[in-house]
């Protein structure tokens, strides 16, 4: 066959495989059942048939903002500012959200873990972080206004800043607020003499349980990657170096009516009657949902909060008092043209998400909300994610729309406008802000990253409070719910070493599932990154009896192996689709050749490695093995993340020419690769990948297989394939970013 570069059937396979199809996107994916009662099937992949056949739009996380024109599910961006801001306007709907800060403690958090797991950048949340706390949505045909949010009793202060649960009185964390779940624990100190054991992969909880069944535990220590530590008699309290990460400590309970230790499972949320002055109403009405049933829920009704606390609609399972509804209308029901339903989670007795169905002149919105966070006033408090599905022929019926999510009219290009109508340019923005004598010092990246905050203040805030449609919570006035002005300060550099340096000293991840080894490079990551004296001392992770000549310091220009190669000759291949999750194939076959048995290109990918982080930055990384015996050229095309803004991926292709079948244990050939991290649908990853030759053993069984254009021009296409005899095999694959029990929230 003759080798095309045209993109038809290409594109037309991406599309279907990315979700996307000619400005629509339809979400597919493989079937999980969450909720019980949803009426579109489009949230969390119900069936396997095309769910939204619209837009989807919406938000999620610190805030992550994904536009209702954008077609690919792991694109979107951040807006970081303290307030309330319009998320939609149009003839049939006005959607508001209210933003609130997290603290120093979840940042440094995300920081730690991306320093540990090998990120080139940690400088992430240059200008703070927020979530969504409150959403309001008017619909206008009906002059109705539904809100969802947590008022003021999310936060562990008070306005004034006192601590609602105590300041801590001892070790770096001084002077802090309490957590509920950290009350009676000493915060980033520990015992660090007498311990009796180690227990891995345990929750706090689990950890004081232990220290109180061991009859020779006096004290524990939990850190935060979930090991739990028991210390006899004789344990020495200790302050944490800002290297060690994050741990709490405690006594040992002395049996289970001793609540007022670390760790009791009583010891979370904050009792009503230390909430903030001015929430009698909210103590009474709220109801309690989402993580560990401790998010106190409120609802208004065209600005009137409604009781929800003895919701009792004729649902089953329905339950009175302040417990979560397992089912339940908080406005209308079935047959109303405006619903909104509490749903719950298969198996499960808590309701962690809110239905709204609106229709109107013959067509159905959808909307999805969330409820995360750990729980009321935690470092990871109670928030919102929420997600929008438009019917596909709105764009003809609703207008001009203005909103932070966009305008669903088909062009993305006008997604990101500001105020006058003109797209946002970063490059330009951030030259403006080079010219100001506040910033004249700043890095490149805080300057991105502050002008993206200025954009998203001065195009989306609401200016007046007459424009709200969000009520004031109970102990709030509306002066609270306007933003904050945007604060030109960035935050440090949270590693003293630079990236490069990080790598010359610890060199790349192992690509291996040995904790030992792993542990050995968290370990030298994050001792360097805050440049301690154990650092000088360490050498790159691998081998202990490594010679002088193997240690690979500042200004070497090679590294030694990280191994001895990830493959055996002979042996089978580790870690494929079949085997890297025991008892689950994690690789999913979208495209290949007719008639193609799945099982006959299970290796293809092997030495798969999930590497789990912030939800942005999520990756899995794998190799891709020939399969045909034969000599062919492999191309593996996917997306990567874009230098100036993780967010935002761009696709690239990887070649290698004359590849041998079977194992090359010294082979160059690892591909990493960004997760789609879209809220609804668990983290995956799309590849494809081409296989070229003209042996007479290569089969000839892809007729319509063309290789991406960005794997290869036109001239260098009539250089190498040039012979009529060159044949094509065309895979496309969704690989999952890791494994059922293991996958983070």
């Amino acid at each position: 066959m003759n080798l095309k570069l045209s993109l038809g059937a290409f594109a037309l396979l991406t599309e279907v495989a990315q979700g996307k199809l000619r400005g629509r996107r339809y979400l597919e994916g493989p079937p999980s059942n969450k909720y019980s009662e949803q009426t579109i099937p489009w949230y969390r992949g119900k069936s396997e048939a095309p769910m939204c056949k619209g837009s989807v739009c919406g938000l999620w996380g610190d805030p992550h903002i994904h536009s209702c024109d954008e077609t690919n599910p792991n694109k979107h961006w951040g807006c970081q500012v303290e307030g309330t801001v319009d998320l939609m306007e149009n003839d049939w709907y006005h959607i508001q959200a209210t933003f609130s800060p997290i603290g120093d403690d979840a940042i440094d958090h995300v920081r730690e873990k991306m320093v540990k797991e090998g990120k080139d950048s940690v400088t992430v949340h240059n200008v703070g972080a927020t979530v969504t706390t409150d959403l309001a949505f008017q619909f206008k045909d009906l002059n109705t206004t539904l809100q969802f949010g947590y008022g003021n009793i999310n936060s562990p202060t008070y306005e004034d800043g006192t601590a609602i649960l105590g300041e801590i009185p001892q070790g770096p964390h001084k002077g802090k607020p309490y957590f509920p779940t950290e009350q009676y624990c000493n915060v980033k100190q520990y015992y660090n003499t007498n311990k009796i054991r180690t227990i891995k992969n345990v929750w706090m909880g689990e950890c004081a349980t232990e220290c109180q069944e061991d009859l020779e535990c006096a004290y524990f220590n939990w850190w935060s990657s979930k090991v739990c530590e028991l210390v006899g008699e004789g344990g020495v309290l200790t302050d944490t170096k800002k290297h060690e990460g994050r741990v709490v400590s405690g006594r040992s309970r002395t049996g289970w009516g001793d609540k007022k230790t670390c760790g009791y499972w009583e010891n979370k949320g904050i009792p009503e009657d230390l909430w903030p002055a001015g929430t009698d109403k909210s103590k009474k009405y709220h109801r309690k949902v989402g993580g560990w049933k401790q998010c106190p829920l409120l609802f208004f009704l065209d600005g009137e909060m409604q009781d929800i606390s003895q919701m009792d609609p004729d649902q089953l399972n329905a339950e009175s008092g302040h417990k979560t509804p397992l089912s339940g209308y908080f406005y209308g029901d079935k047959n109303s043209d405006l619903s909104a339903k509490i749903l719950k989670q298969d198996g499960k007795d808590e309701a962690n998400a809110i239905q709204i169905l609106h229709k109107r002149d013959g067509s159905l919105t959808e909307i999805i909300i969330e409820l995360s966070g750990s729980g009321q006033a935690e470092m990871w408090a109670c928030s919102f994610k929420m997600n929008i599905c438009l019917p596909e022929e709105i764009e003809d019926k609703i207008g001009n729309t203005v909103g932070m999510l966009g305008s669903p009219d088909g062009d993305q290009t006008n997604d990101m406008n500001d105020k006058d109508g003109n797209p946002f340019n970063s490059w330009l923005a951030v030259q403006e802000l080079k010219n100001r004598d506040a910033y004249e010092d700043k890095p490149d990246k805080c300057l991105y990253d502050l002008a993206k905050l200025e954009y998203c203040h001065d195009t989306f805030c609401v200016e007046k409070k007459k424009h709200l449609i969000m009520t004031p919570a109970p102990g709030q006035n509306k002066d609270d719910l306007m933003c904050e002005p945007v604060d030109d300060t960035c935050a440090k550099e949270y590693c003293v070493l630079s990236d490069a340096a990080l790598k010359d000293v610890c060199g790349l991840k192992p690509q291996t599932n040995d904790e030992a080894v792993l542990e050995d490079f968290e370990t030298c990551r994050i001792e360097c990154c805050h440049d301690t004296a154990e650092c000088e001392d360490l050498t790159k992770f691998g081998d202990d009896d490594e010679t002088d000549d193997d240690i690979r310091v500042e200004g070497d220009t090679e590294a030694p192996s990280a191994s001895p190669g990830h493959c055996v000759e002979g042996e089978e291949f580790p870690n494929t689709g079949t085997t890297a999750c025991p008892g689950h194939n994690i690789v999913k076959i979208l495209r290949g050749p007719p008639d193609s048995n799945p099982a006959d290109v299970q290796d293809i990918f092997y030495d798969i490695n999930t590497l789990h982080s912030h939800e942005s930055e999520r990756s899995v990384s794998f190799r891709v093995n020939n399969p045909y015996g034969v000599e062919a050229d492999v191309y593996v095309s996917h997306d990567k993340r874009a230098r100036e803004d993780s967010n935002f991926p761009e696709p690239t292709c990887e070649g290698r020419l004359g590849v041998e079948g079977g194992c090359d244990p010294r082979a160059e050939n690892e591909i990493t690769v960004p997760c789609i991290t879209y809220a609804g649908s668990e983290p995956f990853a799309m590849v494809n990948v081409y296989f070229v030759s003209k042996d007479a053993s290569f089969p000839d069984v892809d007729s319509e297989a063309e290789v991406k254009r960005c794997c290869i021009d036109k001239d260098e296409r009539d250089t190498l394939y040039s012979d009529a005899e060159y044949k094509v095999i065309h895979y496309a694959f969704q690989v999952e970013c890791g494994c059922p029990d293991i996958r983070e929230d």
